[in-house]
């Protein structure tokens, strides 16, 4: 809903080169957790609606509040349902939320990448209804959108076929970026910082084959002017595992950090939680000690580079990294995960955040020129999908008409005459057909004819044809 608004004044985050800043300058580190159900609560699988504002208050916060976290990430919203209530209470908490903007069933297909119409809508719609908090502080607009070892998998490993795909994919995210930041400017809402968080898959682990890793694509993302690159990087990584396991130490962050040295912008974690589960066992051998937590603020190799990170994740939902089992009753009381000796690790993850609470964290490494896109991974970026093909549609019935696309109403003819037409501007998209209907019967409307996306071209005149129709093409000049 746009009607929100932040009642509370929790400062705004923004970027300042390598870091994010809130408004007195101060770098702001992300202590996060992700927040995510597999399971809908009071009728909605978004855990920030107002339809759950007491689950959240009484359930969730006091755990956020016990973890000492100032940031959770939800991974998709309801833009038509409110956030009000539950926003300001969290910001009331001090607690940031960064916002994912896509969903399972309308987001990028890493394997058939396609920049549509219904992507457009869907991130500016959830940015309209989330640039009013103050506490909003990230966009995300994709999760492991480019995952090489899926893609090479998926492409038959077809090492050709599965780089021209991962530049798809990455020309797709980088074109979204640029146009959510065009539309937060054209419609003066807060410039909300833009990214994508990404699969922790580098060009190093990639050689047998040649893949394009993802550090590779980050500099992509980071490169070119303000209006178009990405605002920070996050990274799902997973690098960390507890030191009894043999593997995983501490600094297993270190080489990812030098992979982002030459970003010019944040990056942050936007995963992490390393699992052991050994070949012969069904669950982790060990209860994870979040050591890595301490690590990313104290040592400079690390918060030079690396901005925090969320923790995955709350709820259990698959694969053992919740700290919470689900409760299909919102009213109770949430029980810590367990699987036999092992549980999610709690308690380590609090002692962990709030002794990295305390420390106070020098600035981020110098900033990098403005990086320039790697050769082998520059993609030109792809039109905005948004309705932006200026037509006429001269309209010769003597009735009112309506032109449609994608199930949508763009626009109405109004009557004319075989010697006098109307003649009315239309705005329309060339990623659907156009459709010109009439009302044979009240709330009845059935096609008069229609035009292919193909030809729907700038300065085009459409009429409405004499022989009314299904299928019928539309005469246009």
């Amino acid at each position: 809903m746009s009607t929100n608004t932040s009642s509370t004044s929790i400062s705004e985050i923004s970027v300042s080169g390598k870091a994010f800043v809130d408004a007195t300058g101060n770098r702001f580190m992300v202590r996060g957790i992700a927040l995510s159900t597999s399971m809908a609560m009071n009728g909605t699988n978004d855990l920030l609606a107002d339809t759950n504002y007491d689950y959240i208050k009484n359930i969730i916060l006091p755990h956020l509040t016990y973890l000492g976290v100032n940031t959770v990430r939800v991974y998709q919203v309801d833009h038509t349902l409110n956030h009000n209530k539950v926003m300001n209470l969290l910001s009331d908490s001090n607690i940031y939320v960064m916002v994912g903007l896509v969903t399972l069933s309308i987001s990028v297909d890493r394997i058939n990448p396609k920049y549509t119409l219904d992507l457009y809508n869907r991130i500016t719609s959830v940015a309209q209804e989330f640039c009013a908090f103050s506490n909003t502080f990230a966009f995300s607009v994709g999760n492991e959108v480019v995952f090489p070892g899926e893609i090479y998998t998926a492409m038959g490993n077809n090492a050709k076929a599965a780089n021209d795909t991962i530049k798809k994919d990455a020309a797709v995210i980088k074109s979204m970026i640029r146009d959510l930041k065009g539309y937060m400017n054209t419609k003066s809402l807060r410039a909300v910082p833009v990214g994508v968080a990404m699969q922790d898959g580098p060009a190093s682990t990639l050689k047998a084959w040649g893949g394009i890793g993802t550090d590779v694509v980050a500099q992509y993302y980071a490169a070119g002017n303000s209006a178009e690159r990405a605002d920070y990087i996050g990274i799902n990584t997973y690098r960390y595992v507890n030191p009894s396991t043999g593997h995983g130490p501490l600094n297993a962050y270190d080489g990812l950090a030098s992979e982002v040295t030459s970003l010019p912008i944040p990056v942050f974690l936007t995963e992490s939680g390393g699992l052991n589960i050994p070949a012969d066992s069904q669950a982790p051998d060990s209860t994870r000690d979040w050591a890595i937590v301490t690590q990313v603020f104290n040592n400079p190799t690390l918060y030079q580079q690396l901005s925090g990170q969320v923790a995955f994740e709350f709820f259990e939902k698959e694969g053992f990294h919740g700290l919470f089992a689900q409760n299909a009753d919102p009213s109770k009381t949430l029980i810590e995960f367990t699987y036999g000796q092992y549980n999610g690790g709690y308690k380590q993850l609090a002692a962990q955040f709030q002794t990295a609470s305390r420390i106070s964290v020098p600035a981020a490494g110098t900033t990098p020129s403005p990086s320039t896109a790697p050769a082998k991974c520059n993609p030109p970026l792809l039109p905005c999908p948004a309705p932006n093909i200026k037509l006429s549609i001269e309209n010769y019935a003597p009735k009112v008409l309506k032109v449609v696309q994608n199930t949508v109403v763009i626009g109405t003819l109004p009557e004319g005459s075989a010697n006098s037409p109307s003649t009315t501007p239309i705005t329309a998209s060339n990623d659907w057909p156009l459709l010109i209907q009439d009302e044979v019967s009240p709330s009845n409307w059935e096609p008069v004819c229609q035009v292919s996306a193909d030809k729907l071209k700038d300065g085009k005149v459409i009429k409405n044809n004499v022989s009314w129709g299904s299928g019928v093409a539309c005469p246009i000049n």
